[in-house]
């Protein structure tokens, strides 16, 4: 008998996290390399408009403000982003959750969820209680 060949294939359509939005633009090593080859193939990857948001802080914190409309430029330039606004089935979805995420965080999951694709990030809240993850 022989064995059959499974083989993981990855996602062509994701969502990703503030982070590792920031370090996949700007190219920084913090990315990790799995996370970077998904990107890089992925045929669509998803932003939750309080991705953006939370970018924008982000970036004011770490005093790189002034590139943020320039980032944004890149970002949605890129013809494999799709940006999604926050809805009422991803508002349904965070106020009937119980996974003890800050309210950014369960708009991201549930963004992942809702779409059915896996969540690109690093953080560590999120990747103890949802597990369709990649990092």
């Amino acid at each position: 008998m022989q064995k059959k060949a499974f083989f993981l294939m990855e996602p062509n359509k994701v969502v990703i996290d503030t982070h590792a939005l920031f370090w996949f633009v700007l190219a920084d090593k913090k990315l990790s390399n799995k996370a970077k080859n998904i990107l890089d193939k992925a045929d669509e990857i998803i932003i939750p408009t309080i991705v953006l948001l939370e970018l924008f802080s982000l970036m004011k914190k770490q005093n790189l403000l002034v590139s943020y409309p320039e980032i944004v430029k890149r970002i949605i330039a890129d013809s494999r982003i799709k940006i999604l606004t926050l809805d009422i089935p991803v508002l349904g979805s965070v106020t009937n959750s119980n996974l003890g995420l800050d309210s950014h965080d369960a708009v991201i999951v549930a963004t992942s969820q809702l779409q059915g694709v896996p969540l690109i990030t690093k953080d560590k809240k999120i990747t103890e209680v949802y597990k369709n993850t990649i990092w």
